[in-house]
């Protein structure tokens, strides 16, 4: 049989745990007799540990997925588990793998009886529930499989790729409820909300925009850290002014809070979210200086279709007049450079500017004519 990429990722869902194990197992086991294991060495249950059988399906585990057409060795797999469940009937772990086995040997109605068990412990209830989602939908039953599938996301399946990259599944891609369900198998970090921001990850050359000429202010870096969910910005100035922002989303408020702090001593939060009918993040917020003033401030990041991304600071005191404190171009950095123009920014409305921010000094407010 051929792994699929569906197949190989279901394999990768716990082969870290049991990679540890058969490791220690292969080395324990290479200290005793090298016949033990050789591929015509019968094994006989009521002389060989459930550890040592243990250890033998574990490794025939390993072999079956580092092959490409694994199917004979997947089932000899399954025979060692059978083997070790038959002797030792309340052990989770086997009655997991061997459901595995069965679902990679393609003994879908086998393996689903097995997975039935498996779920039966606590441990491996959500990965058993979801296996047996697969086996279904590989036998074209849809029904049982977004039965079980819902079991899965209940008992708290969470999957590391979207299912629906999962080729056991492909039957259901046009099911609605499967799309819903879906959605509820991503992991915290990959719900799409999350990725809201994405477009503002590298490396970036900020060109400020001015009335005569856009001047390149400085580097902006912005990378994921905390699992992907924290975006976090560093500022480096060309004329020595620094600061850095964290960004993240607040699931209860269903909004991106941007935190802006630098070299000035002045901090600036935001709240806001993407707003589909401008195509840009939106954030509202307020400023605060080093010696305590405020000022209200609103920001927008504008992703481009030639990959570079347009930025608008505004301050107001009354809520009634902006004024524009930084507008800026973030060109990618490492490829060819050069100024944008005035006309290139879309936005640029001299009328309404006022007055310019010292740049990247966001909320600093040091105004100039």
């Amino acid at each position: 049989m051929s792994l699929g990429r569906g197949e190989s990722r279901k394999a990768s869902r716990f082969t870290g745990y049991l990679v540890a194990i058969a490791i220690v197992g292969v080395v324990i086991a290479s200290a005793f007799a090298g016949a033990f294991f050789a591929e015509d060495q019968e094994v006989h249950p009521e002389t060989t540990s459930v550890e040592d059988m243990h250890r033998r399906a574990n490794r025939l585990f390993l072999e079956a997925y580092s092959m490409h057409d694994a199917r004979e060795v997947w089932q000899q797999t399954a025979d060692a588990y059978q083997e070790i469940v038959e002797i030792k009937p309340d052990d989770g772990e086997a009655w997991f793998r061997l459901g595995f086995a069965l679902h990679f040997a393609r003994q879908l109605d086998q393996a689903i009886e097995a997975n039935k068990v498996a779920s039966t412990f606590k441990r491996s209830r959500p990965l058993a529930l979801y296996n047996i989602a697969c086996s279904y939908a590989l036998k074209g039953d849809t029904e049982n499989s977004l039965k079980y599938l819902e079991q899965a996301v209940d008992s708290g399946f969470r999957a590391r790729q979207p299912i629906e990259n999962d080729t056991d599944l492909v039957s259901l891609l046009d099911n609605e409820r499967f799309r819903e369900l879906a959605m509820a198998t991503r992991p915290a970090s990959q719900l799409p909300e999350r990725k809201r921001m994405d477009f503002w990850l590298g490396s970036w050359v900020v060109y400020m925009v001015t009335e005569e000429e856009n001047k390149r202010v400085g580097i902006d870096t912005v990378t994921k850290e905390e699992n992907g969910f924290l975006l976090a910005e560093k500022w480096v100035g060309d004329e020595g002014s620094s600061g850095q922002s964290s960004n993240w989303y607040d699931a209860a408020t269903d909004q991106w809070i941007h935190q802006w702090f630098d070299s000035s001593g002045s901090v600036t939060t935001y709240r806001g979210g993407w707003v589909d009918e401008e195509n840009k993040m939106m954030f509202q917020g307020e400023h605060v200086a080093a010696d305590g003033a405020t000022m209200r401030m609103r920001m927008a990041f504008a992703p481009r279709p030639d990959g570079t991304i347009h930025q608008l600071i505004e301050s107001t005191q009354d809520g009634e007049e902006w004024t524009t404190c930084f507008e800026a171009i973030y060109q990618p950095n490492g490829g060819q450079q050069r100024r944008p123009t005035t006309d290139e920014v879309g936005c640029y409305a001299p009328e309404s500017r006022n007055s310019l921010a010292t740049p990247r000094m966001r909320g600093s407010l040091q105004q100039s004519s």
